[in-house]
């Protein structure tokens, strides 16, 4: 037998046990993981519960007070750059849009608690609005969410302004009762805010300048809009940004947190909105990042949201799978010895 011949057959053994051991170990990592993740509670200061707006609320504030708002931050690493953005602003508190999970699954929620923990905590209120990735009827309805998040629907006063998250989706999902819940409202003095902030994930289609979903109550929602005199409407969806006023309210649409950048609609950008409140005055700084991948984070995701989840489903297949490959690895061994004896 040729030397060439016995390399390639140890070069070939050691290729099998490389991905013999690598599959294995991705298996115990995956299971690992996703153990962590779902022990690891969320950040304190993050949902929409009351324990969250009395945070904020003990938090002094001034004449000026700032917050930030970022949407369809689903992503492996860009919307950490997005983060750091966030973070040196120093807002006094953060609203995400939603879709910040690329699917509404039990593992996706997973993965963006233990994010959420590790690499993103804002150690400041941070508010969470129900995305149409956020939840699934079937998977993780829209009472799971707010079993881990608190209500979706909810208002907090700040700095004598007042801000109102809605739960504003696309069918199969019906938004009467979030219209229910923003009509309440509409019977208070609002005319005691300085500023009247309305904050969801789907806005009403208000402009030709972003593509917007379409939902039977968008008609009724601009009408309550106007009633209340909603100074401010911050949404996302739309992955990129776009700025427009209907009549006294003004419409900011922030959906470049991460998520894929939508090009059809002119030059997008990944980014978070800063926005500065004054006795008299709303001023917008746009926070921008670059897009980037991390592999760490890409390892994570697969393996708390696939690989986990895949072997739990069929444990005596990948069981009988990882002995077989054992089976294999060592037979391949064994022949390399012989040959060479």
């Amino acid at each position: 037998m040729s030397r060439r011949y016995f390399s390639v057959q140890g070069a070939t053994r050691l290729f099998v046990a490389v991905v013999v051991v690598a599959a294995l170990g991705f298996q115990i990592y995956a299971v690992a993981a996703t153990r962590r993740a779902r022990t690891t509670p969320l950040p304190a200061l993050f949902g929409n519960g009351s324990e969250v707006v009395k945070a904020l609320q003990a938090r002094p504030v001034g004449d000026t007070f700032t917050f930030a708002v970022v949407g369809d931050t689903k992503s492996l690493g860009t919307f950490e750059r997005v983060a750091q953005m966030i973070r040196r602003a120093n807002p006094d508190f953060v609203v995400l849009l939603g879709d910040c999970t690329f699917d509404g699954t039990q593992e996706e929620h997973d993965f963006l608690r233990v994010e959420m923990a590790d690499e993103i905590d804002f150690t400041r209120p941070t508010f969470y609005l129900t995305g149409n990735h956020d939840v699934n009827e079937a998977k993780y309805p829209v009472a799971r969410f707010e079993q881990t998040y608190g209500p979706s629907n909810f208002s907090f006063e700040y700095g004598n302004c007042l801000f109102i998250g809605l739960r504003i989706l696309d069918p199969p999902y019906n938004n009467e009762e979030s219209l229910a819940y923003l009509r309440s409202l509409s019977k208070a003095d609002l005319g005691k805010y300085r500023h009247r902030f309305l904050m969801m994930h789907i806005p009403p289609p208000v402009s030709p300048d972003f593509q917007a979903r379409t939902y039977p109550e968008s008609g009724e929602l601009l009408n309550i809009i106007d009633q209340m005199n909603i100074d401010y409407v911050l949404a996302g969806d739309f992955h990129g940004y776009c700025r427009t006023q209907v009549g006294q309210t003004n419409y900011l649409i922030s959906g470049g947190g991460g998520a894929r950048l939508n090009k059809k609609h002119g030059r997008q950008f990944n980014h978070a909105i800063f926005l500065r409140v004054g006795s008299d005055y709303v001023s917008e700084q746009i926070l921008m990042a670059r897009p980037a991948n991390d592999w760490e984070d890409m390892l994570e995701h697969a393996a708390i949201v696939h690989v986990a989840p895949f072997c739990a489903r069929y444990p005596w297949q990948v069981v009988l799978v990882d002995v077989l490959f054992i089976l294999l690895a060592a037979k391949i061994v064994v022949r390399g010895r012989w040959a060479r004896e």
